[in-house]
């Protein structure tokens, strides 16, 4: 940067000087030429140096001095040739050297200090959001003599979307890079990016999916791409079939011991894992006393059920703390002192005093420090180690972690890329948070546990690469493992998509000097609702430099001008979006701030604005099929399937999507339908068959995909569009021990369908027509029930009413169960006796 003059007015231009010199000769070209045309090219001119055509002929450009001295004193039109000849070179000397002064001016004006003094920060143009790999295009690119034509596609995580002169284009982060969204609650993050990801991303995902919201909207259509979806949900309980006589459970089952890979060198650090997320479930550290002891006894404990004990889950090792057969709590400790973990000996342990042991070294060290304790601090050890795993005691989540369904290799190991939906009621969020935490800090310990290298450079040991969406990342406290880990997990084909309201959250979460933003190489934000988060935005987007211009009038007042004016400009700094601006961010706008490049004003995107999206969101989710048995090692064995199921309106056949997470046995088909009229239930035979149609009565595999159920038979009393329920029934069940079978398919009829939709579309006209919002809520009716109201509308099928007090809450009613009808905005009552209705 220069200092000195203000202006550069007293430096020599000698690109002036050549620009001015350069008129002149044209002036003096153009007016050679105009008089060699006037007199058409004479021979009498001279011999030119360059022939155009058969006419037309060039000559030097001072040819004219020699004509002008040749011809000046003649008379006639030749004098007027000359006359205009001169003319024209003098008006070109004008204009050449008014020009020269001119850009001599505009030069004065120009300062020596640079236009970015105070900060260069601007928004970034299409071509730099190109150079991000935010947006796809085509374009021809490289030199003249080799371009070729470029196309990129941008793939990965929804970020938003951009506007360009062709029209507005989907951002996605195609780097293997993590990303950071600041949005305040409903600012749309939910219906954008969240649900837009989830229905494009092709590889793994796994996510905390608090209001169940996710997984009803993108688990359909990530099971008909063939991702093995699967839902973890600690408060699900068992529902029942048509006729009572099937259970059936949508979530899997999950049991952390299940990962402990026991009977290996890893055992220990396995159990120390998951001792430490029990131990310290918020996140705070392990410096108090009770916490560190506990944790070294819940490192023991962990073992020794897992090796000994039945009940192999952390419900069982709770219910070993506190099992009423030991008197005594030493009776306890003796007994994993004395218990043989390694019947056979294969495991090679030695004691303390080097001797051959079949207790496990790790578990008699914590019994012993257990016993070495005195009674009380024993006590108060045991009381901490109680509560840390009094979760699990619950009888539900104690069922949905009794066993594992799947493993966390899976996730990314699997023959089928792994979606994977962690469903948390939001009343449940804070109770089952130390569940949640455990299994992120697991999953992210597990998949980060090796890399290979081959040829000086890393190379992948996965099958598919992980996205980790964690929603309300500040609700589930401060993970330590996390922040840690987005450092190197992209290096393990981990993308870490995280979402917060603020950066108030953040800090309350992980401190002042939190690093989760630094390990976010995309960060983007939403217009806050702080006005701490609308600071850290604006030094985000950083300072420009902008011009102030200053102007003062002198005169005297009482004339009738001012005697003088003056001017004065001056750089000053500004940033580029002020706190008060990230405000008033318009709710359909975004930034988006990528490392080493200029910050991108974007536009949100919504999935229901596209139309593929919204075809998407609107596949039903899949159901889950399992079997449960005793193995030959006398363990509990799940093997389970995934299934969805779509109407086909010219026929009764059904087509199904299967995801299998290992090979199943051979089934056979029962579709379950409850008549409408008869109410009677009815059992149809069908045949699961390939695409092209030919039977399957072998096991289902990790192969198979699209299927087809036909019905044997004619099937005359089955209405496709009603109610119907598919059961998958195992063939053979005699060499399983213990077998049991849950599951089955249910879809509602078309009709109700309908009548959901049109209720829907009614309060869209509500709200657009009265102004305000307004969402209806569709109760179930139930046996025996009676509902009071006033009749909304009526299909053919259904009749809604809606409650007197409250316009929202509306039952919808199928009329083949009433004794009569209604007219819309009638007040009716109907009681229902059994499954029939009176309208009075």
């Amino acid at each position: 940067m220069h200092t000195g003059q203000r202006n550069r007015s007293v430096h020599f231009s000698a690109s002036i000087l050549v620009f001015f010199m350069m008129c002149l000769a044209l002036s003096s070209w153009v007016a050679t030429q105009y008089f060699a045309h006037a007199l058409e090219y004479q021979d009498g001119l001279g011999e030119p140096f360059l022939y155009i055509g058969q006419r037309a002929r060039i000559y030097q450009p001072f040819a004219w001095s020699g004509w002008a001295a040749q011809w000046l004193n003649t008379t006639g039109l030749l004098s007027t040739y000359v006359t205009r000849m001169l003319l024209v070179l003098c008006t070109g000397g004008l204009v050449s050297l008014l020009l020269g002064f001119f850009l001599y001016y505009r030069r004065s004006l120009k300062t020596e200090v640079p236009d970015d003094l105070h900060g260069s920060a601007r928004w970034a143009v299409e071509r730099e959001v190109e150079k991000m790999g935010l947006i796809s295009y085509e374009r021809c690119e490289g030199p003249l003599w080799k371009r070729k034509r470029t196309h990129r596609k941008a793939s990965g995580p929804c970020i938003g979307a951009f506007d360009t002169p062709v029209g507005r284009k989907m951002m996605r982060s195609s780097d293997p890079v993590n990303l950071l969204c600041f949005a305040p609650s409903r600012s749309g993050k939910g219906v954008g990016p969240v649900v837009t990801t989830l229905l494009s991303y092709p590889h793994s995902i796994v996510t905390n999916d608090i209001k169940s919201e996710n997984y009803e909207l993108t688990s359909g259509f990530r099971h008909s791409a063939g991702s093995l979806v699967i839902r973890f949900d600690p408060t699900s309980v068992d529902q029942k079939s048509m006729d009572g006589k099937t259970r059936y459970n949508i979530a899997a089952y999950w049991n952390v011991l299940d990962e402990i890979r026991a009977c290996t060198e890893y055992d220990v650090m396995d159990a120390q894992n998951i001792a430490q997320a029990i131990a310290d479930p918020d996140g705070e550290g392990m410096d108090d006393h009770w916490v560190s002891t506990s944790y070294e006894l819940l490192v023991g404990i962990t073992l020794h059920v897992k090796y000994y004990e039945r009940d192999k889950s952390l419900a069982g090792c709770s219910t070993y703390l506190a099992d009423p057969s030991f008197t005594d709590p030493e009776q306890m400790f003796n007994r994993m002192l004395n218990a043989e973990h390694d019947p056979e000996g294969v495991m090679g342990w030695k004691d303390s005093m080097g001797s051959p042991t079949k207790t496990h070294p790790q578990i008699a060290l914590a019994a012993r420090a257990m016993l070495n304790k005195e009674e009380k601090e024993r006590n108060s050890v045991l009381s901490t180690a109680k509560t840390k795993l009094s979760l699990y005691t619950e009888p539900i989540v104690a069922r949905n972690t009794s066993r594992s369904d799947f493993r966390v290799n899976d996730l990314m190991s699997h023959e089928k890329p792994v979606s994977l939906y962690m469903v948390i009621p939001p009343s449940d969020k804070a109770r089952l948070r130390p569940l949640i935490r455990l299994f992120i800090t697991f999953l992210l310990l597990r998949l980060t546990s090796s890399m290979a290298f081959e040829e000086g450079k890393s190379v992948k040991e996965y099958r598919h690469r992980l996205l980790l969406l964690i929603d309300e990342l500040a609700s589930l406290k401060k993970l330590e493992q996390l922040q840690d880990g987005l450092s190197y997990i992209a290096g393990y084909g981990i993308t870490a998509f995280l979402f917060v309201q603020d950066r108030i959250q953040l800090r309350e979460a992980y401190g002042d000097n939190e690093t989760i933003t630094a390990g976010c190489q995309l960060r983007i934000a939403y217009a806050p609702n702080t006005i701490e988060t609308a600071e850290d935005i604006s030094k985000m987007t950083g300072m420009m430099t902008v011009k102030r211009q200053s102007v003062s009038y002198s005169g005297n007042r009482l004339g009738a001008m001012l005697g003088q004016m003056n001017i004065s400009e001056e750089l000053v700094e500004r940033p580029l979006l002020t706190a008060d601006e990230a405000n008033r961010l318009s709710r359909d706008e975004m930034l988006v701030f990528n490392t080493g490049y200029p910050p991108i004003r974007a536009r949100k995107f919504k999935y229901f604005e596209m139309t593929e999206f919204l075809k998407r969101a609107r596949i039903a989710s899949p159901s889950r099929i399992s079997i449960s048995y005793i193995n030959e090692r006398n363990q509990i064995a799940c093997q389970w399937f995934m299934v969805s199921c779509e109407r086909n309106d010219d026929s009764k056949n059904l087509y199904l999507t299967v995801n299998t997470y290992s090979n199943f046995p051979a089934v056979r088909l029962v579709v379950k339908q409850a008549h409408i009229e008869r109410e009677t239930l009815l059992e149809f035979e069908y045949v699961l068959c390939d695409t092209t149609g030919a039977p399957v009565d072998r096991a289902l595999t990790l192969d198979d995909l699209h299927m087809i159920a036909k019905p044997v038979g004619e099937a005359t009393d089955f209405d496709p569009k009603e109610a119907f329920e598919v059961h998958f029934v195992v063939k053979e069940i005699g060499d399983y021990k213990h077998f049991s079978q849950t599951g089955f398919y249910r879809d509602m009829s078309v009709f109700e369908r309908q009548a959901r939709k049109e209720t829907r579309d009614l309060f869209h006209t509500f709200e657009a027509k009265e102004g305000k919002p307004t969402e209806p809520t569709i109760e179930r009716v139930v046996s025996d029930g009676r509902y009071v109201g006033k009749v909304l509308f009526q299909t053919e099928h259904y009749l809604a009413i809606h409650r007197l007090n409250d316009r929202e809450q509306v039952s919808l009613h199928r009329k083949s169960k009433l004794n009569k009808g209604g007219k819309v905005g009638e007040m009716v009552t109907i009681q229902y006796t059994g499954k029939k209705g009176t309208v009075c």
